[in-house]
């Protein structure tokens, strides 16, 4: 099949969930997430969450959710950002309960940030900090992320079912008058291995759910 989207928008952002009770999957994660928050709101300072797993089960949007459920301002920084002391002191100096309510600090794909050894200042905000942080990996196991996770609570997240993966892929279809066979569906919500973002990107390319994967990269050769 094939079709052509005209949205400035794309799916993985209009569709992004807004409560964290709208991921799909990970329910007991989401449920621990969902606690430290409302600790948060009662005014209780609780240590930084370490949200883990492979890429597109729902870290991100879930902390994003997280914000925008209890009206928190997000707070996002990017790998260069991590590794520069000087940016993080402002970013972290742009955190904290201000005149338009809390601020959640989200430092993303740490591991990521991390190639290059670790970066202590990581550490010192996750320590000295009572603002509401969260941090994202896809290894918690990386060597370099050893004290990152000594002052941190992780929970982990796991890889999505493929059917909630296809049933959200058919409610974006109605959504977007996409005309698509479940057959179809089906297939890009298996092939996706668990990752919800790559599955909702192949929908949304038209793809046929043969997205090459390590696991059948000989094939592709």
């Amino acid at each position: 099949f094939c079709f052509l989207l005209f949205s400035h928008m794309l799916l993985t952002e209009k569709y992004a969930p807004q409560k964290i009770d709208e991921l799909i999957g990970n329910e007991d994660a989401k449920l621990e997430v969902k606690k430290w928050a409302l600790e948060f709101e009662r005014g209780k300072a609780q240590k930084p969450l370490l949200l883990h797993g492979p890429p597109g089960v729902g870290k991100t949007a879930c902390a994003k959710a997280i914000a925008s459920e209890f009206n928190w301002i997000l707070v996002e920084t990017n790998a260069s950002d991590i590794r520069d002391p000087e940016n993080l002191k402002k970013i972290v100096g742009a955190g904290g309960r201000g005149l338009f309510g809390q601020r959640l600090l989200l430092f993303d794909e740490i591991d990521g940030a991390f190639d290059r050894g670790e970066v202590p200042e990581i550490v010192k905000i996750a320590k000295d900090n009572l603002q509401p942080i969260i941090l994202t990996a896809n290894d918690v196991w990386d060597k370099h992320l050893l004290n990152v996770r000594s002052c941190c609570k992780a929970i982990e997240f796991k890889k999505v079912n493929m059917k909630s993966i296809a049933e959200l892929l058919n409610r974006i279809a109605k959504a977007e008058n996409i005309g698509v066979e479940k057959t179809v569906l089906e297939a890009i919500a298996k092939n996706s291995a668990g990752d919800v973002r790559s599955a909702i990107i192949d929908l949304e390319s038209g793809g046929s759910g043969l997205r090459d994967r390590k696991a059948n990269v000989f094939e592709a050769v």
